[in-house]
């Protein structure tokens, strides 16, 4: 398909060397922090509370609000997150249950602007701003009634968003979803996964247009081509609880190696597909196209079959490096029937390491949140080496093991365990507490705000544990 006026043939040729090649001319980015990403929710430890937790105590009486003012609470905590405002922590109501806070963080809201259509706008990144284009459906429901599906789509090398979003193909997935298509445009030196600073184009996008319209945490899916399609892979399992769906055309994780050797492969990319274990994976491989990216597919398509993941690998038979629409529209169709779980009873994360087109040696996520569903890696024992969390809840109980961290910390909301009763927390084998944790509204609200998530709200925090 023709993205605009460029045609397909030139689309490839550049994607093809984006997708397996080298690039020069990129400076560094990596060292250059992203801004509009929080690294940190912090607030004030009690020091003489190991982790920031209450002691055994009665639950005390709260109020909830009438209709009125539970509305009034629903606008007013909406405003707090999606603007710099921070007034509402010190305007809290004591007396109001957590229940409250809680139903105003989901409760949707109407689109700023609901016009569907094609709407041209940014966001800031590094030194200035980068550009993204939006294809509103007219299908979406935008009043604040409900919440809608969000498909990300990352262009190859050498094309914009501005090309990309006058697809019919990529509109019409977002027109049978009833949702909104976001294409953001890569800078000139900036591969979508090649850093944190450049991977900070894709997290920035979700929340920008999270901050805008009514979107459904747990219906947001990731996909492109070539570069996209490295990109989604990549980004797409460093935040497996941002994307409930991915869909990498002719790409890969990371760089393609020079090596037919499927196992030379798997052991490269076994710790990235650790991450999709709540995810539902398409992965679209011309079997024409390059043959070190062709077996890299083929050897993830084994490790996800061996993890038991929701996956499909299509090999496409006569097809090169090129973006199949049916194809492609087939397995956007299979993607969204996936919704994200937003409190799965385990969790698994691995900082692993990524090689790309522009780096050598680089950890994602180093700089960018590492909250992923209830858990957080805090601190590393070294930044050149991945941190590993594998932590489940079973009854009352929170069990982890780790590699190579520092610290850190879990985040515990109602629907994951009953926070009326002791928890008890082992780390390693070794048991690291055990009490009551108190819910804290502005934990909940400063969770929202960091990340734009309104599905996913936890009600305590247990942090600064050391393995």
């Amino acid at each position: 398909e023709t993205m605009g006026s460029t045609p397909t043939a030139i689309l490839a040729a550049a994607a093809l060397l984006a997708a397996c090649g080298t690039s020069s001319g990129n400076e560094d980015a990596s060292e250059d922090p992203a801004p509009d990403v929080v690294t940190d929710v912090t607030e004030e430890a009690d020091p003489d509370v190991p982790g920031d937790v209450a002691e055994e105590e009665t639950p005390r009486d709260c109020t909830m609000p009438s209709p009125s003012e539970q509305e009034a609470l629903d606008d007013e905590v909406h405003a707090y997150i999606v603007t710099d405002d921070d007034s509402l922590l010190t305007r809290l109501d004591a007396d109001l249950c957590f229940e409250a806070f809680a139903q105003a963080i989901r409760a949707p809201q109407p689109a700023d602007d609901p016009s569907p259509g094609v709407i041209a706008t940014s966001f800031p990144y590094a030194s200035s701003s980068a550009t993204l284009h939006l294809w509103v459906s007219s299908t979406a429901v935008l009043d604040g009634s409900t919440r809608v599906p969000l498909i990300v789509w990352l262009h190859g090398a050498g094309d914009s968003g501005a090309n990309n979003i006058n697809s019919t193909t990529l509109r019409g997935a977002a027109d049978s979803l009833g949702g909104i298509l976001a294409v953001p445009t890569s800078t000139s030196t900036c591969d979508w996964s090649a850093s944190d600073v450049c991977a900070a184009l894709v997290h920035n996008t979700v929340r920008k247009v999270k901050r805008e319209y009514p979107i459904d945490d747990d219906r947001v899916y990731i996909t492109g081509f070539s570069m996209g399609g490295r990109g989604s892979y990549t980004d797409g399992l460093t935040w497996p609880d941002m994307f409930a769906g991915v869909a990498p055309i002719a790409g890969t994780i990371g760089a393609c190696h020079g090596t037919l050797d499927l196992a030379t492969h798997a052991a490269y990319i076994t710790p990235h597909i650790e991450n999709a274990r709540h995810q539902r994976v398409r992965l679209l491989t011309g079997l024409m196209d390059n043959e070190y990216l062709v077996a890299q597919n083929e050897a993830a398509s084994g490790v996800f079959d061996s993890l038991g993941y929701d996956f499909v690998w299509d090999a496409l038979a006569g097809v090169g490096h090129s973006f199949p629409q049916a194809q492609w529209t087939s397995a956007m169709s299979w993607l969204s029937e996936h919704s994200r779980d937003p409190y799965p009873p385990d969790v698994l994360y691995n900082m692993a390491w990524h090689a790309s087109s522009y780096y050598e040696n680089l950890f994602m996520n180093n700089t960018l949140n590492t909250n992923v569903f209830w858990v957080r890696i805090d601190s590393r024992i070294s930044s050149t080496e991945a941190g590993r969390v594998d932590a489940s809840i079973d009854g009352q109980t929170i069990s982890a093991t780790t590699e190579n961290i520092v610290q850190l910390s879990v985040y515990l909301a109602d629907e994951l365990i009953d926070l009326d009763s002791p928890v008890t927390i082992t780390i390693n084998g070794s048991t690291w507490y055990e009490g009551l944790v108190e819910r804290s509204p502005s934990l909940a609200l400063r969770h929202a705000k960091e990340r734009q998530e309104r599905t996913m709200v936890f009600a305590a925090r247990i942090q600064d544990m050391v393995p």
